[in-house]
């Protein structure tokens, strides 16, 4: 069973998963960062660890858009 998410693991989600669905690949972590008006692509990186770690998603080192939403 998953573990819960909170709203702003949700919002980054949901920004993958409709990105994903209309291009065809996941966007990148500055892609990210500048639709959901985040300073910094660090923010989007410590929210995927999470989703990661939750069991959302699966992370591909050293690709740009190597996510897998689960």
């Amino acid at each position: 069973m998953r573990q819960s998410i909170t709203k702003e693991q949700k919002r980054v989600l949901d920004c993958y998963s409709k990105f994903q669905k209309r291009h065809g690949y996941t966007p990148t972590m500055r892609e990210v960062s500048k639709k959901l008006k985040y300073k910094s692509h660090t923010t989007v990186r410590q929210h995927l660890l999470s989703l990661q770690d939750r069991g959302y998603i699966d992370m591909v080192a050293g690709r740009t858009s190597g996510i897998t939403i689960l």
